[in-house]
């Protein structure tokens, strides 16, 4: 074959190429070069590949996510906090594909412009966030988003919502779940979760928990997607809580104090523990003996008990409550961690002293004490004076 008719066949075949490449690759300037030396021939093809038109445009960014579920009886409220970090392209719509059941409420954010959710023919939902436009385009934006599924009858398990950005391999976070105690949440089978202790959430997440309230599930994920189905039950109201058995308040009352002497047992069913509170309003503890498992934690003018493991745990603790004066009446006013059956009694009165007790038994004379009983939330509200 002659070199010119050798030349044509390449420029055919390079066009060929091209061609069949386009819809992936495109050549820029191509060229032929050759020659023979020493009875060989050496043939050059050059030219620029480049990717498809756009790639260098593509949006691609990484975020960090952070839900919080809380579970009652009427609903699941998620509140999801990301900040996406955008590594490539404008950000003119952010793409989050949703998973799972729930309705979004709203979305917010100091970058956010305006949110809609798109859906397409085969039910799939996208929510598209669009930040607001300025001089430069955004290279970060944090966004807020609530979203909320409700309860009125369920089958279990419940496929709970979540977003999940197109990269998932820059996708990274966190997720908690609380329930109210009346409620018994586990997970069913979660994909792309790793379980965590609550105690190594990030801050944010940690400073909704409540002590009184039991250790919520946490879980975190690194480049992947997730899903986290839950069953739901009604839980026993006693296997979470902390339940006070054989209750009984002893005070000693005069003009102006009262010195207080509270007595219980604790029954903690909850392998990990538990607490309750204890006291709380115009008081302060006395006297408070050590003991191996449990606690006391004041907590905004509550005094919460903290155990650490389940059993049965006698209680003992001596404070004394503040003494009002209105004209000739005396009042306390307190509360106590309620239980089935509350006595009180009450110490160092004259027979013809007078009670005001809001939504109590009015105290009789028993001996030289007087008796009662506390209203169902442990509340004192107690009045006195001497006819």
């Amino acid at each position: 074959m002659k070199l010119p008719t050798l030349v044509c066949c390449l420029w055919l075949t390079l066009f060929a190429l091209t061609s069949a490449a386009q819809t992936t690759t495109e050549i820029k300037d191509p060229a032929i070069s050759g020659g023979v030396v020493d009875g060989k021939m050496r043939i050059v093809i050059e030219g620029l590949l480049n990717g498809p038109a756009g790639d260098k445009d593509k949006l691609i960014f990484a975020t960090a996510y952070q839900d919080s579920i809380k579970v009652t009886r009427e609903k699941i409220t998620h509140n999801i906090g990301m900040t996406i970090d955008i590594l490539q392209g404008d950000p003119k719509e952010i793409p989050l594909t949703i998973a799972g059941e729930g309705e979004i409420k709203k979305v917010t954010g100091d970058q956010v412009q305006d949110w809609s959710l798109r859906q397409e023919t085969d039910g799939r939902r996208t929510l598209i966030i669009r930040p607001k436009k300025g001089e430069k385009p955004f290279n970060q934006v944090i966004a807020y988003v609530v979203a909320e599924r409700e309860l009125k009858s369920w089958k279990n398990p419940l496929a709970t919502f979540a977003l999940a950005p197109p990269q998932s391999v820059l996708f990274s976070g966190f997720v908690k779940v609380e329930a109210t105690p009346d409620l018994d949440v586990q997970p069913d089978a979660p994909t792309g979760l790793l379980p965590m202790e609550a105690r190594y959430l990030p801050g944010t997440l940690q400073a909704e928990i409540k002590p009184e309230d039991p250790e919520p599930l946490a879980f975190q994920f690194h480049g992947a997607a997730y899903t986290l189905p839950l069953k739901i039950t009604v839980a026993d109201p006693e296997a979470r809580q902390v339940v006070l058995r054989d209750f009984k308040l002893v005070g000693t009352l005069g003009e102006q104090n009262a010195a207080f002497l509270f007595t219980a047992t604790a029954r903690v069913m909850n392998p990990k523990g538990g607490s309750l509170n204890l006291l709380s309003g115009g008081l302060a503890l006395t006297e408070l003996p050590p003991h191996p498992d449990w606690r006391i934690v004041s907590n905004g003018g509550r005094f919460v008990l903290v155990f650490d493991k389940p059993g049965d745990f006698p209680l003992s603790f001596k404070f004394n409550a503040a003494v009002k004066q209105n004209g000739a009446w005396n009042a306390v006013d307190f509360r106590v961690a309620p239980s089935a059956l509350q006595p009180i009694v009450l110490q160092g009165l004259a027979a013809d002293t007078q009670f005001q007790f809001a939504d109590a038994a009015r105290p009789e004379r028993t001996g030289a004490d007087f008796t009662s009983f506390l209203p169902p939330d442990g509340s004192v509200k107690l009045s006195w004076k001497t006819a």
